[in-house]
Order: C-alpha cells, then structure tokens, then sequence
C-alpha cells in the first residue's frame, strides 16, 4: 500500500513538472532600477541601466556615437521604462533576448519637406492622393473592436453629433440619425415588430452591463458614444436578449492624468402652446353639422323603428351621448322645439373647447437642465461624479417633474491585468401629474363644448 501511494505522488510530482517551468534567469525587465545623469554620452548611460540592472546592453559603437547629448531625472522606474526615456529621442530601439538587451535601429522613413494639400508619401516616397482614413473603434459592450472586424450591421453616434440636436431623451435624439430605429408611444424598436405578444424592445448595455431600467433616464451631457447593433449576430454576445437589436451606450470617462476637469453646463428650452388650428380637425360648427343630419336621420325612422325607447334604455345604463344626439332626443320627445333646437346648435357652432383648453388649462412649456461633472485620473485610479437636475413644468396647468440625478464611477487599476470598478447611481424623482386624459388633451370631448361658462367658471 505504502508503495502505491509513493506511486501515486511521484506521478502527480511529474504531472505539475510538465506544467511549470522555472525561470531561467534571476533578471526581470520590470526590475526597478535608480539611474540619472546629465548631457551624457548614450555609450555612457546604458553602461549604467546594465550595471544598474544586470541585464547585458549590446550595441555598436556606430550606433551609440551620433548621441552626446542624453539627460534623465534620476529617480525610481522599470529597466524597460528607463530604455523608452533614454532612447525617445533617438533612431534606436530594444529587443529583449533572454539576459541580454539588444539595441537595434529603427528603420528610416525619409519625408519631404514640401507641402502637400490632401497628399501622403507612400514607403518609396511617392505621392498618393488622400489622406489616411480615421479609425472607427466601434463598442459591442463586452470590446472594443475596429470597424473593419465587425460583421454586423453597426452605427455609432459620437457626443459631438448628439450635441447638434438637444433632446433630454436620448432615444428621441437616435430617432432620424439611425435607420430602422423607430420611437412610438414609448416603445422603441429596432428590428420592427417580430411578436404580437413577446417584448421587440432592443437590449439597452450601458458601459459593458446591460441596463434594466429606461434609456430616458440616462444623462444627455455624460454620453461619450452610442452604438447601435441592429442584426440577428448581436445575438453571438448577448444571447436571445438582443434579438431585438442592441442599444450600448459608453459613458464619459476622466482622460487626463494627474489632472481634475470641472465641466458645468446647461440648457433651457421654451416650447409654445400647440395651435390645435394645425391639427385639421373638424372645426365645432362643422361637427355639429355632421351630427345634426345624422341624427335627425335617425329619428326620423332612418336607422331603426322606435329610436326614443332604444336612446332612454341607452341613457339608463349609464351611457353617454353627445350634446347634439340629447338635443334631437329631446325633439322626439317633444320636450323642446324646433326653434329651441337651432337655438341651442348655434350656440354649440359658437363654442370652441380646444381653444379654451389652450388658453385656461395650458402653458408654455419650460424644460431646464443642469449638469456638473467632477472628474479625475491618476497612473492607476479614476473617478467621476456627475451631479444632474431637470426641471420640467410640462406645460400643463398644475403639473410638474423634477429629477436630481447623481452618479459616480470609479476604478482602480490593481495590476495590467487586473481592473477593479465601481458605481452607483440614485435618481430622485417627483412628478405632479393628472392621469385623466381629459386633463392633458382637448380631443377627448366634443369641440363644441365650453370648458368656462359666459362668467369663466
């Protein structure tokens, strides 16, 4: 038994074998090094990073010579990070080959001194017509990726084209800049509509996580890019959730390192009262016109037998008819006459309920919007705080929604491989509203009623 279990751990000892390798040399180009000198020769300073270091510089001396003149701080950095400052200034790069440090030269690219509008060099210093093409970085949410590798069917909107048209709702400002993207009722969709049933909404990923809650939530001033991912491949990264299409948006991150940027910005927007005359409706004298022939029509035996019983059952359950319907019921009945009849129609054409509604129960609308941004980078950590509050009077009598929106991003780089990032987010919201629609529209009842009696009550 005893010889079975040596067995057993001489193989395992052979199995972790195969799966490491130990390090053949004790120098690293990591290694922190402490090095400085001023107006020295280049054969003079890297004598000192390989004394310093243990590593072997080799050169010629042809390649060291032309450079008299090398100058570094002396203070606390990588073998590799000490080579890039000396040699920044010259034609010569390195290349590490096991204990040993090989200086190379760089191959020389000669350029001409004459100008040229729109025209590059290629590598045999012709003239070619162009100039180079920017490079496309598109975002899928989990990458970064340049547009060339994308197989999908992609648009991507930057900070700066999304500035040229305000909209605090961001999926009102894609609408128009996107093919296929459509906005209705609250309903986004980018696909068109697969399902009577299921949800066609797309996916929405904010900065590499999908995002539960409404895009029009997000903050309009702390958008870098938007990337719209509308084919069935978008589904290769998320899964059947992004069947519908994939909405990423990438957030505004600190850039500059050591450096606090303060950006304070604002927008107020004055929309007018609607002018419901645009609307191409029936004016309140042409609707009572077209009720009147009909119902006098109709109770003059033109749709049924007995109209005044099948109208009094109608109203005793509750229903309701239209002014002018009860005007002409009333006649049947005998209750008025034709002459109180065309009295009370004229003054039916006379009203005109949408124009009140806009006088009395609407106003101008006024939309602000604030925003401060509070960001900062350092070598290895960042932050982002971003303080946001809209206002809105909703341009309705007695109603109102204000929003304080407050974010903060952070991230901590542990080592190159290892990032670790954080955030909240809080939205504070109070809104002031009537869910009646009979309070937001004048569509709702008949034009030819009045919402203010003759003494405006």
């Amino acid at each position: 038994m005893k010889s079975f279990f040596r067995t057993v751990a001489c193989l395992f000892l052979l199995t972790m074998q195969l799966f490491y390798t130990p390090p053949v040399y004790g120098q690293s180009i990591d290694k922190q090094i402490n090095v400085g000198f001023r107006d020295q020769t280049l054969h003079d300073a890297l004598s000192a990073v390989a004394k310093a270091s243990g590593f072997s510089v080799n050169y010629t001396m042809d390649q060291v010579n032309p450079y008299k003149h090398i100058t570094l701080a002396q203070q606390s950095r990588s073998v590799d990070e000490t080579l890039d400052v000396i040699l920044s200034s010259t034609n010569l790069a390195y290349q590490l080959r096991g204990k040993n440090i090989l200086i190379i030269t760089k191959n020389p690219t000669e350029q001409t001194s004459q100008s040229s509008n729109n025209q590059v060099n290629d590598i045999d210093d012709n003239y070619m017509s162009g100039v180079l093409a920017e490079v496309t970085v598109i975002s899928t949410g989990y990458q970064n990726l340049k547009k060339e590798k994308m197989t999908g069917a992609t648009v991507t909107i930057s900070a700066e084209e999304l500035s040229t048209r305000y909209n605090p709702n961001i999926v009102n400002n894609l609408e128009g800049r996107i093919a296929g993207l459509v906005n209705y009722n609250g309903k986004t969709t980018i696909r068109g509509t697969s399902s009577l049933y299921a949800n066609n909404a797309p996916l929405a990923v904010v900065d590499g996580l999908p995002f539960e809650g409404g895009l029009s939530e997000l903050n309009p001033y702390d958008i870098e890019s938007v990337t719209v991912l509308k084919d069935a491949a978008a589904t290769a990264i998320y899964g059947a959730r992004a069947s519908n299409g994939i909405i990423v948006v990438t957030t505004k991150q600190a850039k500059e390192k050591g450096k606090t940027t303060v950006d304070i910005s604002g927008n107020i927007t004055v929309y007018q009262k609607p002018d419901y005359k645009n609307y191409n409706y029936l004016t309140p004298a042409q609707q009572v016109d077209v009720e009147s022939r009909y119902y006098d029509y109709y109770f003059n035996g033109g749709v049924i037998a007995n109209p005044i019983p099948t109208v009094a059952d109608y109203i005793n359950k509750g229903n309701s008819i239209t002014p002018v319907q009860y005007a002409y019921y009333q006649l049947a009945q005998g209750l008025i006459s034709p002459s109180d009849l065309d009295n009370q129609l004229n003054q039916f054409r006379q009203n005109d309920f949408a124009q009140q509604f806009k006088d009395n129960a609407l106003k101008n609308r006024i939309l602000q919007q604030y925003n401060i941004a509070i960001r900062n980078r350092s070598d290895k950590f960042q932050s982002n705080l971003v303080l946001n509050f809209k206002t809105d009077n909703s341009g309705i009598l007695y109603a109102k929604d204000n929003q304080f929106n407050v974010s903060y991003k952070g991230a901590y780089d542990v080592n190159k491989w290892l990032s670790v990032n954080f955030g909240s987010n809080v939205i504070l919201d109070r809104t002031e509203s009537s869910n009646s629609n009979f309070a937001t529209s004048p569509f709702n009842v008949s034009p030819y009623l009045r919402l203010l009696d003759e003494n405006g009550a």
